[in-house]
């Protein structure tokens, strides 16, 4: 069986994270994709961190927080998760990355029409 950190659809992350409706003063949304991708688009209230600080171990993580990471389609943010997760973090890995997350964004537009 190959080992995996948990996830969290993009919908979840819309529902918790984006939409107001629950409490995130305890969740950090990391981006972990080149700074130029996330200058031109990122999910809201995400910050910033390059998938290299995480590899080569220049982080330093609080905590008491819930850790949900994401990447381009899934692969980066699942074994950043895993690392992370050995560690003892409360860490979740986005489902699909920016991807699938601007799939979704398309469906909320076209369901509002």
């Amino acid at each position: 069986m190959r080992e995996s950190a948990p996830t969290i659809s993009v919908k979840d992350v819309y529902l918790r994270c984006i939409s107001g409706n629950a409490d995130c003063s305890k969740t950090i949304l990391i981006d972990l994709r080149e700074e130029n991708d996330y200058k031109e688009g990122h999910i809201a209230n995400a910050i910033h961190i390059d998938e290299e600080v995480f590899t080569e171990g220049k982080y330093y993580l609080v905590d008491g927080y819930e850790y949900i990471l994401y990447c381009d389609h899934g692969g980066t943010s699942m074994r950043v998760a895993m690392q992370l997760k050995k560690e003892g973090f409360n860490v979740l890995s986005v489902v699909g990355g920016m991807e699938e997350y601007k799939r979704f964004l398309v469906d909320i537009r076209q369901s509002k029409l």
